[in-house]
């Protein structure tokens, strides 16, 4: 019965409305103020980079066959700015590439030397053939 109420597709509404398992603290930042009721997760304290806040469904209820997930799909790698030693930080600030109060998926050079993309190796990401073919492999960046 619990799932029979829950929306069609990868968000937490569709055109029926908004999933009555979905909640919102707005004493949270606002992009980490989603709570699923029905998991009992929260994007503030799930451990893991949750878009809840952005109502996107982490369970896989009434998931249609285009959004079936059954199948595998590339991942990149989520990057915490905070980490980031002082020269990839600074590396990072002088490509435009988010460090501080932003998120994003960014590019990452393969073809030259740089410090992100050794700060990488060194924590022990190994770069596919086909981001080495590309010269270029795609991370997300959390800024602090």
């Amino acid at each position: 019965m619990r799932h029979t109420i829950v929306p069609m597709g990868p968000y937490c509404y569709d055109e029926n409305g908004v999933c009555p398992y979905w909640h919102c603290n707005l004493e949270q930042d606002p992009q980490h103020n989603g709570y699923c009721e029905l998991l009992d997760l929260a994007d503030w304290d799930c451990g893991h980079l949750s878009l809840l806040w952005d109502q996107v469904k982490e369970c896989d209820i009434n998931l249609n066959e285009e959004t079936d997930m059954s199948e595998p799909f590339p991942m990149i790698p989520m990057l915490d700015a905070l980490d980031f030693p002082h020269e990839v930080e600074e590396y990072c600030i002088d490509c435009d590439y988010p460090v501080h109060c932003a998120s994003e998926v960014v590019q990452v050079n393969l073809e030259e030397p740089n410090p992100l993309a050794d700060w990488m190796r060194q924590q022990g990401y190994v770069f596919s053939p086909e981001e080495k073919d590309r010269g270029y492999t795609c991370v997300g960046i959390m800024g602090s």
